[in-house]
């Protein structure tokens, strides 16, 4: 986790008034928290193989078009309330193969076990979700929402990017990062977002303000996070090392 990220979520003192998780994947049994999904051959999820510092969990996307493997945690227990902030946060290490590969990252609706991203790179039916999500043929992150799976908003509507250079929100091969989003929701709208900030490495990238549409208010949400192959024979392992979340109640 970013250590400016870090710093804000142990900043809060835990009890009632607040609810936080966080894994670092330390044996196998971490991992039964989280609902293991994989499609196409060979796409697997495990332990890593050998020790590893702090734990981790390999995602592996297999060797088909549109074939994934994902974790998302068993229980749904994020929801938007109005005045709640959410912040949730992952490291991974990149795989040797990212640019035919689509990682996404953030909260979805618990309803669907599959992939929240489409074969078409669209939604998927009944996925509800906030994302961090890479696209495939691209190096480029983004922020992504959507509701009831009829929409489909990227950072082309209503995003700004921080960075203007575009270099500190690109992906290489092989390399860890430190992701999180903030969602911030208005005092007295749960329909609206005072703000949905992207996070990488504890730099802000991206963020949206006021945003009201494709706002996924109405349904408990998880965590979760997915590597999906762009093309066959783009198989890629990525490693995830860490995974939470915190919000006010």
């Amino acid at each position: 986790m970013a250590e400016k990220v870090l710093k804000k979520l142990i900043s809060y003192p835990h009890g009632p008034t607040r609810v936080s998780y966080e894994n670092d994947f330390l044996n196998d049994t971490d991992i039964t928290d989280f609902t293991a999904t994989t499609s196409g051959t060979s796409a697997a999820v495990a332990s890593a193989a050998s020790d590893y510092l702090g734990g981790a969990v390999t995602l592996t996307c297999g060797t088909d078009d549109n074939g994934y493997a994902q974790v998302m945690l068993e229980a749904e227990v994020i929801q938007l309330a109005a005045g709640r902030e959410i912040w949730a946060s992952a490291k991974f290490l990149s795989g040797a193969e990212v640019t035919q590969n689509e990682i996404y990252f953030g909260l979805v609706g618990g309803s669907n076990t599959t992939s929240p991203i489409g074969d078409a790179s669209n939604a998927n039916p009944g996925s509800d979700y906030f994302l961090a999500y890479k696209a495939d043929g691209g190096l480029t992150w983004q922020i992504i929402r959507a509701k009831d799976a009829s929409t489909f908003t990227t950072n082309a509507n209503g995003y700004t990017a921080i960075d203007g250079s575009g270099t500190s929100n690109t992906i290489v091969a092989a390399t860890e990062y430190d992701l999180a989003l903030r969602i911030k929701v208005n005092p007295k709208d749960v329909g609206t977002l005072d703000s949905l900030e992207f996070y990488i490495d504890g730099v802000r990238v991206a963020a949206g303000y006021n945003l009201t549409t494709d706002v996924c208010d109405d349904e408990l949400m998880t965590i979760v996070f997915g590597n999906k192959a762009g093309a066959a024979s783009s198989a890629s392992i990525h490693t995830l090392d860490h995974i939470s979340f915190d919000f006010n109640r």
